[in-house]
């Protein structure tokens, strides 16, 4: 029992820290809870940031196989956006705004030539509607996904609310916060190193929503790219040493006949560090006594700008 309880509370954590979905990541959920059950909530979570990374990917992978080059609604052939309106707790005046004009819409979607046509063939009536337990049960025929697919070509509806609304009557909520985190990593072709993973935020929201709920959306959004950590602006230092070690990389051939071939960190700790002091002499803030701090503020400035510690200096072995 107690076993239980543990994993539904890193399950929950999970799902607020990265902006999960019940339903959609409950497979994944399972899985990483029972991978890390013994562990405390804390590093259970320390581990999941690196999990959740790679999860993402793998599920933008599978959504391009799947749609090809426009499959989801920012026509990017990723991972859809998702509501994040239940993050985002809208003020009673927006609140209202949002509600009216749901309403607006499903009232002027009634009269839709689409709509009225198939309520009269197929529920007996211009204006019939069925009660949400009939429409569970109801065969989702190819006359109801056509006026489904029309109604989300002319207005923000997902096909679910659509045929809600086709059936049922009611008005699916029409202004929506939208957003996800998306990561692309690259596949570099030949030897297996230097990656590099560019997460970007996608938000999607009507143009007149108060900008405080549009810095809100993008705050949390950006909290859960950083595995649930506030973002702090790396130290200038450590992407200069980075940039610094980076001029100096050189070429390594490892088959010239495949064409294979990577860039190798040149020389030693000791020996950048002491070409790096030259630039900044003893009495600068940035000149270093100690190569292991060179070297770990050289890792730092890497995750900072490539977003993964299998950079410049590739994967181990």
């Amino acid at each position: 029992m107690d076993e239980e309880v543990g994993r539904q509370a890193l399950k929950t954590a999970a799902i607020d820290r990265y902006g999960l979905d019940t339903q959609e990541d409950a497979g994944w959920l399972n899985y990483v809870a029972e991978v890390l059950d013994g562990l405390s909530l804390e590093d259970a979570l320390s581990v999941m940031d690196e999990y959740v990374v790679h999860y993402r990917f793998r599920e933008q992978k599978k959504a391009k196989s799947q749609y090809g080059m426009s499959g989801d609604r920012t026509g990017e052939g990723a991972t859809p956006l998702r509501s994040i309106q239940h993050l985002v707790k809208p003020d009673d005046e927006t609140a209202q705004r949002i509600t009216v004009f749901s309403r607006y819409l499903a009232k002027i979607a009634d009269v839709d030539k689409n709509v009225l046509r198939y309520r009269k063939n197929h529920l007996g009536g211009f204006m019939n509607i069925i009660t949400e337990e009939k429409a569970e049960e109801w065969p989702d025929h190819p006359a109801l996904q056509k006026v489904c697919l029309h109604l989300t070509r002319h207005y923000p509806w997902t096909e679910d609310e659509a045929r809600y609304f086709v059936l049922c009557g009611g008005a699916p909520q029409a202004a929506k916060i939208m957003g996800k985190v998306q990561s692309r990593w690259n596949a570099p072709l030949g030897v297996a190193a230097h990656k590099f993973n560019l997460q970007t935020i996608h938000l999607e929201i009507p143009a007149w929503m108060p900008s405080q709920l549009v810095t809100k959306a993008y705050t949390i959004l950006q909290r859960q790219a950083h595995g649930g950590r506030d973002t702090r602006r790396p130290k200038e230092r450590n992407v200069a040493l980075f940039d610094f070690v980076l001029e100096r990389a050189r070429v390594k051939f490892v088959s010239r006949d495949e064409y294979l071939a990577r860039l190798e960190l040149p020389g030693t700790w000791t020996d950048l560090m002491q070409e790096w002091n030259e630039v900044y002499g003893s009495g600068h803030p940035w000149h270093y006594t100690r190569p292991s701090n060179f070297g770990r503020d050289f890792w730092r400035g890497q995750q900072a700008v490539a977003g993964t510690k299998y950079a410049l200096s590739g994967i181990p072995g």
